[in-house]
């Protein structure tokens, strides 16, 4: 199977290109960005393990930069002309399966960290998928997000060009990513190309999510979000 219910959009036709858009000029400004943000939000290993879940892995991008800041990396996805593109890589320290993330194959509190890059926009039921992700993680483990912005020009664009998988996506404005993550434990909130870092406690009660932000550094191409669960 290579599309789901669930799925916002089918990856495997894209599979053999995907990595393409990283070896533009607009895509390594783009990969730099978003890599220097995660970078400040993945734990370091003084303080926590090496255990790191890429759901949503892809072509393995993600799980063979994480693999270089000494992961051991287990990456999974539900598209199997992904999980092959990702197998033929052979990257050290990394192993890829097809797995689904509404109903991940691993037990409770595996994992130190869980990442999900470019893939929460694309899965129709995002809250359940975040609980199954939290769900594998240890205590005090980081959840680690990366998404497509919704206020920025050019994601803006790119729906309205009906690219793809673009127009696909249900893509989250930070305020609204932070909200459904509030929901799980404490929240980090990064756009790349700002420096600008924006922290809440989750909290039984309604919050006022606007709470922090600057809207001068909400419109960065991509979000990047940690969770620590409690």
């Amino acid at each position: 199977m290579t599309f789901s219910s669930h799925s916002r959009f089918d990856f495997g036709e894209l599979a053999s290109r995907y990595d393409s858009w990283y070896e533009t000029d607009e895509g390594r400004r783009h990969d730099a960005a978003q890599k220097q943000a995660v970078l400040a939000l993945l734990p370091k290993h003084a303080t926590g393990g090496r255990c790191l879940l890429d759901v949503g892995c892809g072509t393995g991008h993600w799980s063979l930069f994480f693999a270089q800041q000494d992961y051991e990396v287990t990456g999974v996805d539900i598209c199997p002309e992904m999980i092959a593109a990702a197998q033929a890589c052979k990257a050290l320290h990394c192993r890829f399966d097809v797995a689904d993330a509404m109903n991940l194959p691993f037990l409770d509190k595996s994992f130190d960290v869980v990442s999900a890059m470019a893939m929460l926009e694309f899965i129709s039921d995002t809250r359940r998928v975040c609980a199954e992700m939290i769900r594998c993680l240890k205590p005090g483990g980081r959840l680690v997000l990366g998404t497509l912005n919704r206020l920025a020009e050019i994601n803006q664009r790119r729906v309205a060009e009906q690219a793809e998988p673009y127009v696909s996506a249900q893509m989250f404005a930070p305020e609204e990513l932070c909200k459904l993550l509030m929901l799980f434990g404490n929240v980090t909130i990064r756009v790349t190309m700002e420096e600008m870092a924006v922290q809440r406690q989750a909290s039984d009660g309604p919050a006022p999510v606007k709470h922090g932000l600057d809207d001068r550094n909400e419109s960065g191409a991509f979000i990047v979000a940690m969770v620590v669960k409690p």
